[in-house]
């Protein structure tokens, strides 16, 4: 089952065959409340996979408060020692 968060500015789907979370567009909510649907569909990926890969290489803008909710789940990631957490990423 793919999980969406879609608008037309930004998608952002979970492939949980492939344990990989993509973000594609652009990223520009107003605050970090804004981007707590996403949060929430990382903290559900994670749940289904030991293993998780970020795939930020169609992401072409990513907000202040954005990049601070991708910072708070990182802390959280890096506090399991059992998750194993890829990022890809893009000139």
């Amino acid at each position: 089952m793919t999980v969406n968060l879609q608008t037309d500015e930004y998608k952002v789907w979970y492939e949980p065959e492939l344990a990989v979370v993509k973000l594609h567009g652009y990223l520009r909510l107003p605050s970090l409340q804004a981007y707590q649907p996403l949060l929430n569909l990382l903290f559900d990926a994670l749940a289904q996979s030991p293993q998780l890969t970020l795939d930020l290489r169609e992401l072409e803008f990513l907000n202040s408060s954005g990049i601070s909710m991708l910072s708070m789940f990182i802390v959280t990631v890096r506090n399991q020692h059992e998750t194993q957490l890829l990022l890809q990423g893009s000139n």
